[in-house]
């Protein structure tokens, strides 16, 4: 009754929340250990959320701005075993969500803020009830990179059951019914692998990075050229889909990056996305940064060095008494990034 009671507690928290300035979550590694950090969206007034031994990442907000779901490490100094926890926008409560001790690769929260879901890379996707921690499975396969769309009624996600052969976009309804692809391959473009979709806030596009694959080809017992795998060609893009007329635009992205964790920004007139530049110099660390491009002019800002990147709308408190306040120049030093 006890912890029953004290859960409830976290949870009225996590809703009450006041709300103030930043906008950027994301997650990066200060002397070797990853923990949560807000920002704003030029990015200033860094603050670090978390602090501890236990690796931290995957931060997501809730629709609302008051709370942030991330996924924790079980075992501390390693990041293999993880579960999911959910924390007030200032890092100052935290509620504990999932026991299943899986490699959990990606995490989304639902329009509204009830239900979190996520995928291991072995199933998926998984749903979890914030407030009474049940949790279903809506699909039994190879799943990663889910996303809702705003009404709650669609999912998005990455079909990897093909294994080695193609990685493409499906989509499924909430209920688990009407499961069918939706980006399907294409022979004359090659093989293209699809990843981190986010579906946009009026319903009509879809964010997602393509990245250019080349087969590995052997010969099968009748001397057969066949495909037994594939390889990264070193060419990825980020493109913004309409679901309407599949008409698609491409950002303008140096090809010698490489693309993660997208979010959608400024009522869709920006995206954010963290990049490692595959062209670094001989004995240079290669570090996960975080930019904001702008869609009308093309401009790409740099913001920090980090990862897994989520925006946020609202209006978010991240100054309480006793968080972090990090300057630029002290992560730089430190090789934040991941």
């Amino acid at each position: 009754m006890r912890i029953l009671y004290i859960s409830l507690c976290i949870s009225l928290i996590l809703l009450i929340m006041p709300t103030t300035e930043a906008k950027i979550v994301f997650s990066a590694k200060q002397n070797g250990i990853s923990n949560i950090y807000v920002m704003d969206d030029n990015g200033r007034n860094i603050k670090q959320l978390t602090d501890n031994t236990y690796w931290e990442g995957i931060a997501r907000w809730t629709p609302n701005g008051r709370s942030i779901a991330f996924v924790r490490g079980a075992i501390p100094d390693q990041n293999i075993i993880r579960n999911i926890y959910m924390m007030t926008s200032d890092g100052a409560y935290v509620k504990h969500l999932t026991d299943r001790d899986a490699f959990i690769r990606d995490l989304r929260v639902s329009p509204n803020g009830k239900t979190l879901m996520y995928s291991t890379g072995g199933d998926g996707p998984n749903l979890v009830d914030i407030d009474t921690k049940e949790s279903k499975k809506l699909l039994v396969g190879h799943v990663v990179n889910c996303d809702w769309s705003p009404d709650g009624k669609q999912i998005v996600y990455v079909n990897d059951d093909h294994g080695f052969i193609v990685q493409h976009l499906w989509m499924i309804d909430a209920n688990g019914d009407n499961n069918r692809a939706w980006v399907k391959p294409d022979p004359e473009r090659g093989i293209i692998d699809h990843y981190y979709p986010r579906w946009s806030p009026d319903g009509k596009q879809m964010l997602y990075i393509e990245m250019d694959m080349i087969p590995i080809l052997k010969k099968d017992e009748q001397q057969r050229v066949v495909a037994s795998g594939k390889r990264a060609a070193g060419t990825y893009r980020i493109v913004i889909h309409n679901i309407n007329d599949d008409t698609i635009q491409t950002l303008k992205i140096p090809e010698t990056w490489s693309m993660s964790s997208l979010a959608w920004m400024d009522d869709q007139r920006s995206v954010l996305f963290c990049a490692r530049d595959n062209d670094t110099p001989n004995g240079q660390p290669i570090v996960s940064k975080i930019y904001k491009y702008d869609i009308a002019t093309d401009e790409l800002t740099f913001l920090t060095e980090g990862s897994s990147a989520d925006w946020n709308a609202g209006e978010l408190s991240v100054s309480p008494a006793g968080k972090q306040s990090v300057r630029w120049g002290e992560l730089k030093k430190s090789h934040l990034g991941m």
